[in-house]
């Protein structure tokens, strides 16, 4: 037993995502063969029924479902290089929350489509263009060599890749979804693509605002005017507002005259109290 835990500990979210992958397959078939009913399939499909009833579980279990044999097999294709490279990169946790997010996004925006339709959407690709439309945000600029259909090798960067699956998917969604009213995957898959990019923005463009920020902060406290105490001198630029305010300038200048004589006044100081003789005189 402690072995198995130990086995279990060291299991890698990746790991874990091909564990429910597959038991959801061989359970939705042990169902359909060995009890003919397809009850499983359609509570765990994503479906506007099972909306309609609350199972709002269905919108990140739909993914652990798969139509045949060979969409099962290209989806662990593709799970197994985008999740490596982004486990491997950014840990389990984050693979965990793309996968999801990318599910959700993606679910969500197929309901929007087809809310009224009997139709259910399973299939991991979702969540798998979610993680490569993160990887393609997080390595924009790297030069990678890609396998088109497995088997030729073509060497572009990530940011192009995406930018042709984007314009694909929204071709498909407008035409086939959206003008010929057809049960397609494509704003599924649109929605998948979405979700990574949000994932990006938050952990890796939220770092980016902050700064820009702080940049702008600093910038308009570099535009305001410094405050700076002048310093002592013999010079002063007197301004008399009242008679208050002449009396005490006069009596400061004769305190000075009285500790360091008349020559140490300055001629702003003789004017003021040149000022002050003309003005006793009338």
């Amino acid at each position: 037993m402690g072995n198995i835990l130990k086995l279990n500990r060291k299991m890698s979210a990746l790991a874990w995502l091909f564990v429910a992958i597959f038991s959801g397959y061989v359970l939705q078939n042990i169902f359909s063969v060995w009890f003919g009913s397809n009850i499983f399939f359609n509570e765990i499909s994503l479906s506007g029924a099972n909306i309609k009833k609350w199972n709002l579980s269905s919108l990140l279990t739909y993914p652990f479902l798969h139509e045949g044999f060979l969409s099962l097999l290209l989806n662990s294709i593709a799970l197994l290089l985008l999740g490596t490279a982004i486990e491997r990169q950014f840990g389990s946790k984050r693979l965990l929350v793309v996968f999801f997010t990318a599910s959700l996004c993606g679910g969500l925006t197929w309901l929007c489509l087809h809310w009224k339709s009997n139709g259910f959407l399973v299939g991991s690709l979702i969540a798998c263009l979610g993680l490569l439309s993160y990887f393609c945000a997080c390595n924009a600029n790297k030069q990678a060599k890609i396998f088109l259909f497995f088997m030729f090798p073509i060497s572009l960067k990530p940011k192009h890749l995406l930018s042709v699956i984007l314009v694909i998917e929204i071709i498909g969604m407008f035409i086939g979804e959206m003008l010929h009213h057809r049960l397609t995957n494509s704003s599924a898959n649109l929605g998948g693509i979405i979700g990574g990019l949000l994932c990006y923005l938050w952990f890796n463009g939220e770092s980016k605002f902050v700064q820009s920020v702080e940049d702008q902060l600093v910038r308009l406290i570099k535009k305001q005017p410094k405050i700076t105490t002048p310093m002592q001198s013999d010079s002063y630029n007197v301004y008399i507002t009242s008679q208050s305010a002449q009396k005490s300038e006069i009596d400061r200048i004769l305190d000075k005259i009285n500790e360091s004589g008349f020559k140490s006044l300055s001629e702003e100081e003789r004017n003021t109290l040149n000022s002050a003789k003309q003005v006793m005189h009338k």
